[in-house]
């Protein structure tokens, strides 16, 4: 929602810097600490890493295009995000399922 909020109001602050980087959110220190420690051998933490970066390179794409005045053009990009996150949302359900078969 702020997000979107960011790209519709021309008053609106900068989202979470997290949204920039794969890396900085939850996810991805969770990804490069545990995740990959722990998980890296499951297809499923491989496809959400592939994922996850995907969804980060959207939303970079769309505050770019914000930034530079194409907030029309920002729109589209934003509509990959849902899609995206559904993807990271359902990998995440699979390894938890497989991990919890594990113990």
């Amino acid at each position: 929602m702020k997000f979107r909020r960011f790209l519709s109001d021309s008053e609106q602050t900068f989202p979470d810097v997290s949204l920039l980087s794969h890396n900085d959110c939850y996810l991805g220190k969770w990804l490069d600490g545990k995740g990959l420690s722990e998980y890296g051998n499951c297809p499923e933490i491989r496809s959400l890493e592939k994922v996850h970066r995907q969804l980060h390179q959207v939303a970079k794409n769309s505050i770019t295009l914000k930034c530079l005045g194409k907030v029309e053009s920002a729109y589209p990009e934003v509509h990959k995000i849902e899609p995206l996150s559904q993807q990271i949302i359902t990998l995440l359900e699979r390894l938890e399922k497989k991990v919890a078969a594990l113990r």
